[in-house]
C-alpha cells in the first residue's frame, strides 16, 4: 500500500511538471510573437523562428533571449540591455538581417575564390585564409568573415549568404564558449 501510495504521488508530481513546462512553452511562445509583430519573423516552436515573406527559418539555440530592432533580430545569452553590453560579459550574441548587399557579397566570394586558386604569395593567401572561410548555408555559397577578433572578449563573425536578390547576414559576438553553439545555429539555417 506504501509503494503503491508513492508511485501515485510520484506520477502526479511528474504529470504537474510536464504540465507546468508545456504551460511555460507556450507563453514563451506567445511572448515572443508579441515581441516579433510586424517584422515578418514568426516564432513557430520553442525554438524555431520563421520568416515566410523572405522565404527563410532557423532555430534559435534553446533558453537565449530574443530582441528586435531596426530590422535586425538578436538572440542573446543574457536578457540585459545593451548599456550592459551582453556580449562582452557572456560572450554570446547571434544578429539576423536580410539586405540588399547581394551584388557585393558575391563579388567578395568571388574575388577570394579567384585569390586562392591564382595568388601564390603566402602572405596574400595566409591573410585571407584568416580572415575568410568560403562556406555553404542551406546548399548556398556564403562566406564568413572575421571582422574582430580579441582573446580576452570574443570574435565578431559575419556570415553572408548572397542569393535570390538577397544579403542574408548572421553575425555572431562568439566567445570560445559559444563557438559550438554558432557553428550549430548556421547548420539549422534553411534558405527557400
Amino acid at each position: 500500500m506504501k509503494q503503491k501510495t508513492i508511485f501515485i504521488i510520484l506520477f502526479i508530481f511528474v504529470a504537474v511538471v510536464f504540465f507546468l513546462g508545456y504551460q511555460g512553452e507556450k507563453q514563451k511562445i506567445k511572448e515572443n510573437n508579441l515581441l516579433l509583430q510586424g517584422s515578418g519573423y514568426v516564432f513557430l516552436k520553442p525554438n524555431i523562428i520563421e520568416n515566410p515573406e523572405q522565404g527563410f527559418s532557423f532555430k534559435m539555440p534553446l533558453s537565449w533571449y530574443l530582441d528586435y530592432e531596426d530590422n535586425i533580430l538578436e538572440m542573446s545569452y543574457t536578457k540585459q540591455e545593451y548599456e550592459d553590453c551582453p556580449s562582452v560579459k557572456k560572450g554570446c550574441t547571434i544578429s539576423v538581417q536580410v539586405n540588399d548587399q547581394y551584388l557585393e557579397k558575391e563579388k567578395l566570394i568571388q574575388d577570394i575564390e579567384i585569390a586562392l586558386k591564382t595568388d601564390k604569395r603566402p602572405d596574400i593567401l595566409i591573410e585571407i585564409n584568416q580572415a575568410y572561410e568560403i562556406l555553404e548555408v542551406s546548399g548556398f555559397k556564403g562566406v564568413k568573415e572575421l571582422l574582430f577578433n580579441n582573446s580576452e572578449i570574443g570574435s565578431l563573425y559575419l556570415i553572408s549568404v548572397p542569393v535570390f536578390n538577397k544579403n542574408y547576414a548572421f553575425s555572431g559576438f562568439i566567445t570560445k564558449d559559444c563557438e559550438k553553439i554558432f557553428e550549430n545555429f548556421i547548420k539549422t539555417i534553411k534558405i527557400n
